[in-house]
């Protein structure tokens, strides 16, 4: 494994990486409209000082994501409105040029490290943009929409940021690891103050592997931070039960609707985005349990059998395959590396299955960062403390 350097050169690498570029311009709606062209640009100056391996193979993952993003060209190409599909299709082009940088850059333990650091900060930081409207008395969605948070559309949309705590937990020691406490009780109570119980779900299961390495302890914590944090989401709001069972209703209704959507167009569906376009002459307002306007079903597979057909589900079954015999078949740097794959795994995949959209920017981004992290040079704890004053 390489080894770290100096502070300040470790600075230098993760700043010479275009994906952290991306995300600091994402912090503020003011700059996010640069994010894209900084993307680019700072990535082809990667490329001309050969920061970039071009030369190499592509391996199982890139030729799975070729595979993934030709299958949703052509999709949007056939879809029901082939100029929305690609309009709203820029959080893809954003994901797979960080990917494919993120996974060639030649320094690629300090580049993923910052990636990780960058996505923590930039989830705190959402956080701290929602208390302004939440200490005005708003609530819920309307905090939500208040907030300059560019990522979140709903409450639910705060559990994007327990994916970023695992491998920040797993490189930090000592006095780093309890700073890390701060954001992380900040966004749980968020959580709490927001009513999200999909997002508190998935924060259990994104501290309960990492604080402890026993799998029987690890059910005990996470069963008493499970009843912890009920106890207060109860307190703070006694109907979040009720409130919870009329949400599955709901999203019951979407995702039968979002099956007779892809039965409809079976081949290529709608085109990405196109869910809206079809869903409503299945489920009118009149009989929706949610009238409200909602142009994504709150579940990945099913977003992806809906707009893409069975194209993408199977440009997507190859690239999660090509991901699982990477996983297999490469040696990983240690068993700290694994777990952390593992449980952002398992968080991505609850968020896929009750919220997820391809509308939303941390779902590409979450995606590259494990696919990235499927690498032999991949940033472990392991690798900061057997280095003297290495840092983040």
């Amino acid at each position: 494994m390489p080894q770290l350097r100096s502070p300040a050169n470790a600075l230098s690498a993760a700043l010479r990486c275009a994906p952290v570029w991306f995300l600091i311009a994402m912090a503020s709606s003011a700059t996010a409209r640069y994010a894209l062209p900084v993307l680019v640009l700072v990535s082809l100056w990667a490329a001309w000082r050969g920061e970039l391996d071009l030369a190499s193979d592509l391996d199982g993952i890139e030729w799975g994501v070729m595979v993934f993003a030709a299958t949703w060209i052509v999709s949007c190409a056939f879809g029901l409105d082939p100029t929305r599909s690609f309009l709203l299709s820029i959080p893809m082009l954003a994901a797979l040029t960080s990917l494919f940088v993120l996974r060639r850059q030649r320094d690629a333990v300090h580049s993923l490290a910052a990636f990780d650091v960058a996505l923590f900060l930039l989830g705190f930081w959402q956080c701290l943009q929602l208390t302004g409207p939440l200490l005005s008395g708003l609530a819920g969605e309307a905090a939500v929409r208040q907030s300059d948070a560019m990522w979140l559309v709903e409450p639910n949309d705060l559990g994007w940021i327990a994916a970023t705590w695992p491998p920040l937990l797993a490189l930090a020691t000592g006095r780093r690891r309890s700073l890390l406490a701060v954001p992380i009780v900040a966004g749980l109570i968020l959580m709490i103050l927001l009513g999200s119980r999909l997002a508190l779900i998935v924060s259990v299961l994104a501290l309960a592997p990492m604080l402890t390495r026993s799998p029987p302890r690890a059910l005990a914590l996470g069963l008493v931070l499970t009843i912890a944090l009920v106890a207060a989401a109860l307190a703070i709001d006694p109907a979040i039960l009720a409130k919870g069972s009329a949400s599955l209703a709901s999203r019951m209704q979407l995702w039968q609707t979002a099956w007779q959507v892809f039965f409809d167009w079976p081949w290529l569906g709608t085109g990405p985005n196109g869910f809206e376009l079809a869903y409503t002459r299945y489920l009118p307002e009149a009989v929706a349990f949610d009238p409200r306007d909602t142009p994504w079903p709150h579940s990945l597979p099913l977003e992806i059998a809906a707009v893409t057909g069975l194209a993408g589900i199977f440009a997507s079954g190859l690239l999660v395959f090509a991901a699982y015999f990477h996983y297999r078949a490469e040696p990983m740097p240690d068993p700290g590396h694994r777990r952390v794959v593992l449980v952002q795994c398992a968080v991505f995949a609850v968020l896929g299955l009750f919220e997820a959209s391809f509308l939303r920017l941390w779902v590409w981004m979450l995606a590259a960062s494990i696919l990235c992290r499927l690498m032999r040079h991949a940033p472990t704890r392991s690798d900061i403390s057997s280095t003297k004053g290495g840092s983040l």
